[in-house]
């Protein structure tokens, strides 16, 4: 029915735009218009449907005169379609139903919210599983839930959230609770920049995130996507995509690679706020694990339980192997290894635009001044080259789309993918 409606909007439209072109030629080639060809080109002190018809019929007529047809039963009937198609569209307009993707009640066809809109989950702060825009408990609370397109792996890590495996694309996936957090760095948080506050309120809806980076040898699966990386370098920095002899360490890729390869996995690249609230998973230190990660200076060896970056150089690790210390939920290497994208273009002064307190936060292309504007995105969570205080859960970074960084994907419970 929709595309009905669609289609005979198109069909006024072309109609009515023939009128227009023919009175503008008119006008063009001196001729003046008497009252009756001022728009009402069949004479029946009407401006409607049936002048559009009226000049379709007779565009290329070289006869003196064109055909009178304002009688006939063609546009009679022409008349009774069209009027019945504006009646379907007043009441198309007037249907009434819940307007908000994100609840369980949406309505694609309402346009008008009339107050129905149903927010079913887990009510419980504490449980770990919260959903903060809930208002009707269904009982899920501390109990794994059924995801489309996913199978549970554990209902509880050692962190105590659940894990999930994506069909598609094989990612181990942590179901990461709702909830609100102070997002940016501390007014004296040592080594913040000028891009990291102010300091401000999120709260976001729950969501599932890679347990792990991404390597080479799981980036493309499920999709129809392929990489290239050219004459291989030993696995070296400059290698954006990682070349086959190390297919299991951390991929790094353009923005838009990764972007591609998410949407086709049903994925999509985390927020800022997102990998922010991940990365914390309940802190507001500068790190996961406290105020310093052991000792100073460059990024920590290999060896080192904290950080997870085997230092200048070197190849990005496997993200998978088992060592290094996951964080509150259980996710591995947020601190360094290699720089993560994420969803949203890089606005130095996101922080204090208005949409920065929106649920889910998203800092978009088209929300920026055009003279703003530019082909840069943000990394999280600093590389193997950074120094310790570029690792750290409120560090930003604008990077251009063109260069190479790793990331790990997200599954959005609520509304659709991003």
């Amino acid at each position: 029915m929709k595309r009905m409606v669609v289609l005979a909007l198109v069909l006024n439209a072309a109609l009515l735009g023939i009128v227009a072109h023919q009175l503008v030629a008119r006008a063009g080639d001196g001729e003046v218009l008497t009252a009756e060809q001022n728009g009402d080109v069949n004479g029946d002190a009407r401006l409607d449907m049936s002048d559009a018809v009226y000049l379709l019929i007779n565009l290329f007529n070289d006869g003196p005169d064109p055909v009178e047809m304002a009688d006939s039963l063609e546009l009679a009937a022409l008349r009774e379609s069209f009027a019945a198609t504006q009646a379907r569209l007043a009441e198309l307009e007037a249907l009434g139903g819940c307007t908000d993707s994100m609840a369980d009640n949406f309505d694609v066809a309402a346009r008008i919210d009339d107050g129905s809109c149903e927010y079913r989950g887990c009510t419980d702060p504490a449980a770990n599983n919260y959903d903060p825009i809930a208002e009707i408990d269904d009982g899920s609370c501390d109990t794994p839930i059924e995801i489309e397109g996913f199978s549970l792996s554990t209902a509880a890590n050692a962190q105590g959230y659940a894990e999930y495996t994506h069909g598609r694309s094989g990612h181990t996936m942590v179901l990461v609770p709702g909830g609100t957090f102070l997002m940016g760095a501390a007014d004296n948080e040592a080594g913040a920049g000028e891009d990291e506050g102010p300091r401000h309120e999120v709260t976001l809806t729950p969501f599932l995130i890679g347990k792990y980076e991404v390597s080479w040898s799981r980036s493309g699966r499920g999709t129809g996507v392929r990489g290239s990386c050219g004459t291989p370098r030993n696995c070296v920095v400059s290698d954006w995509c990682n070349p086959p002899q190390c297919p299991e360490a951390a991929i790094q890729a353009p923005w838009y690679w990764c972007n591609i390869v998410c949407e086709q996995q049903g994925l999509s690249l985390p927020s800022e706020a997102q990998w922010e609230y991940a990365c914390r998973a309940g802190t507001e230190t500068p790190y996961s694990f406290g105020d310093r990660l052991n000792g100073g200076g460059v990024t920590r060896s290999v060896n080192d339980e904290f950080f997870t970056a085997p230092g200048f150089g070197a190849p990005p690790i496997n993200p998978r192997e088992a060592w290094g210390r996951p964080n509150g939920f259980g996710l591995l290497h947020m601190h360094g290894n290699v720089s993560e994208w994420c969803l949203d273009v890089y606005d130095a002064d996101f922080y204090s635009r208005d949409e920065a307190l929106d649920l889910d936060p998203v800092a978009r292309i088209e929300d920026m001044d055009p003279s703003e504007r530019g082909f840069v995105r943000t990394v999280r969570g600093g590389g193997r080259q950074d120094m310790m205080e570029g690792c750290r859960s409120a560090r930003r970074e604008g990077r251009a789309t063109r260069l190479g960084a790793g990331f790990r994907p997200v599954f959005n419970l609520r509304g659709a993918q991003r």
